[in-house]
């Protein structure tokens, strides 16, 4: 019988309510910087199944509401037992870092933490 391996991760998406921009370390190394933001009900579903991964999103993608972050969080989810803040933090230097992107912070950890929070950026 064959073995049957399923692994699915749900990834809120988020919003921002001010500071957007103040999360990208040009800005913040060079000034403090915060943003308040919460997660919503709209998610991000990330599926592995015998080394092949889908991902899906409850809305459309490049909409502003984080959504390759929530990806990028539930792919490491999918894969890996850490923490939500280990996780937050490798999504940010993934994303930044390896793949090159303008990207801040906030969608990380908004996406990987969850819920209402007041942010804080700085060197």
């Amino acid at each position: 019988m064959e073995k049957f391996n399923l692994i699915i991760s749900r990834t809120p998406l988020r919003i921002s309510f001010f500071g957007g921009g103040t999360d990208y370390s040009q800005w913040y190394e060079e000034h403090e910087g915060a943003v308040l933001a919460t997660s919503i009900d709209k998610y991000c579903y990330v599926t592995l199944h015998n080394g092949k991964s889908w991902k899906t999103f409850d809305l459309p993608t490049e909409s502003g509401l984080g959504s390759s972050s929530a990806y990028t969080v539930g792919l490491l989810r999918a894969c890996t037992e850490y923490d939500k803040l280990t996780i937050a933090g490798l999504a940010t230097t993934w994303e930044q870092d390896k793949m090159g992107g303008n990207v801040g912070a906030q969608d990380q950890y908004i996406c990987s933490l969850g819920g209402f929070h007041l942010l804080r950026f700085s060197r």
